[in-house]
């Protein structure tokens, strides 16, 4: 309770106005303050340090390491501009030099990019064609055997068989499509 009082007399006190604000002493003060933080601030990360100028792909990364560490970006799935970011920070670029590399890396090494990222979506087209292949051949074999696969939807007689065929066809054909496209 007595420090809230000391704060509220402050305020109320007439004998303790602020001293006038000297405009010229408040810039040395920022400049000192953005002085000591240039000098403290990471290496390489420095506004003032002389650097020579900046290679197409970065200062700090030759352009195979800089290729293989947007290449592993996205193979994690990481969406463009992400990569991108990543890649200005760590190869110490600008933001248009990066946007440059990252393009460039995409069209040149798609095919790569897509065989680092298709081991999930190989998995899943090998369950989608087991699938379509066992729905298929069951539904060959019940034909032949002569056993009507009923779904109360379709009243005609082998409707549900061919269904069940044409369904498992598209799901094999369907998987190995998107297998091929994706191995590149």
């Amino acid at each position: 309770m007595f420090s809230i009082f000391r704060i509220f007399s402050r305020f109320l006190d007439n004998d303790n106005d602020p001293e006038p604000v000297d405009i010229a002493e408040r810039q040395r003060q920022h400049a000192n303050r953005a002085h000591w933080s240039e000098q403290n601030a990471p290496k390489g990360r420095r506004k003032n340090e002389n650097r020579s100028a900046p290679t197409a792909l970065g200062q700090t990364m030759s352009d195979e390491a800089l290729t293989r560490f947007i290449i592993s970006r996205f193979a994690q799935h990481d969406h463009p501009n992400e990569v991108i970011r990543v890649t200005a920070i760590e190869a110490n670029i600008s933001w248009s030099q990066a946007q440059a590399a990252v393009r460039r890396v995409y069209k040149t090494h798609r095919r790569e990019i897509a065989r680092k990222q298709a081991p999930l979506f190989i998995a899943i087209g090998l369950v989608t064609f087991i699938v379509g292949t066992t729905m298929t051949m069951g539904a060959a074999y019940a034909t032949i055997k002569g056993v009507i696969i009923i779904l109360f939807a379709l009243p005609i007689p082998y409707s549900g068989n061919l269904l069940l065929f044409g369904v498992g066809l598209a799901m094999m054909t369907g998987s190995l499509y998107g297998m091929f496209r994706r191995r590149g």
